[in-house]
């Protein structure tokens, strides 16, 4: 994945904003609400004000949350990694 690397670097800099984020979905959870990672994201954007929250990160958080919480393995909706490649 071309921003993974970049987004692992940004989470272990930055280790609030998986809390954040893993807070926000188990509420949803809790509300009976499907979570959507786009959605979380833009909400801890807002609530921690964070600098460098790239939205190509997001993708990379949805699956380090579904490998690291079991209560939210395959909650998230993922698309398979893109095979095209610019000409």
């Amino acid at each position: 994945m071309k921003y993974e690397r970049q987004a692992l670097e940004f989470h272990s800099d930055r280790p609030q904003v998986y809390r954040k984020l893993c807070q926000l979905c188990r509420s949803d959870m809790a509300r009976g609400i499907r979570p959507n990672m786009r959605s979380l994201w833009e909400r801890a954007r807002i609530e921690l004000k964070v600098i460098g929250m790239n939205d190509h990160f997001h993708s990379t958080y949805s699956r380090l949350m579904m490998a690291q919480e079991p209560d939210m393995k395959g909650i998230f909706v993922l698309r398979r990694p893109s095979t095209k490649r610019a000409a």
